[in-house]
């Protein structure tokens, strides 16, 4: 029973802390101007890297997944990624469910929908999130619960595409074992929806 607590503490802490770090970047970016919006969002990325990458690691932490490498079949998993894209505008289209807080020709809403909110979800709920889990169960059973998690807080009116994105992204991390290519995939993804 000491464990299941344990575990569970683990990952709502992980997850809390996570999320603290984009409601943080969103006050930031409502409040601020453009320039001091973008200094502090890139101010909260380095925070949050440092203390949830180098302070936080779990015990069976693999450190080669912060290094970057080239996948072999990248081609394959560009053209995975568009296809999880078409899902996302089928869903937004024929369900109606697309929201956005930001105009969508303002620099903020490009650099932080497109790169800021991609770093700090692939960094927080694949790098440290699932490696977590990792240490605690099979690396199957880890991507399902964080695609899990991951769709239900980042987008809960659109859960089946979120999901096919997190568990793809977690496929990614562990297959090709570098954090940098899940980022870039979800970099694309998110340009590729901001602009349809």
């Amino acid at each position: 029973m000491k464990s299941f607590w344990k575990l569970f503490t683990g990952i709502i802490s992980r997850v809390l802390y996570t999320l603290t770090w984009l409601i943080v970047l969103s006050i930031c970016i409502e409040k601020l101007d453009v320039f001091p919006a973008i200094v502090t969002g890139f101010i909260i990325i380095a925070v949050f890297l440092l203390i949830h990458v180098k302070f936080l690691l779990p015990k069976k932490w693999d450190f080669g997944r912060t290094k970057f490498v080239i996948p072999e079949r990248i081609y394959f998993l560009i053209l995975t990624a568009l296809i999880l894209v078409l899902g996302d505008i089928f869903w937004i289209y024929h369900v109606k469910t697309s929201q956005s807080g930001f105009e969508e020709d303002s620099l903020p809403f490009v650099i932080f929908g497109i790169i800021a909110y991609p770093l700090i979800e692939e960094f927080g709920f694949r790098l440290w999130l699932q490696s977590f889990l990792e240490s605690k169960f099979n690396k199957i059973i880890s991507i399902g619960i964080v695609a899990l998690i991951f769709a239900l807080f980042h987008k809960p009116e659109m859960p089946i595409p979120q999901l096919l994105s997190g568990v793809l992204y977690g496929v990614v991390l562990v297959t090709t074992k570098s954090i940098w290519i899940p980022v870039l995939l979800h970099l694309m993804h998110n340009a590729c929806l901001l602009y349809t």
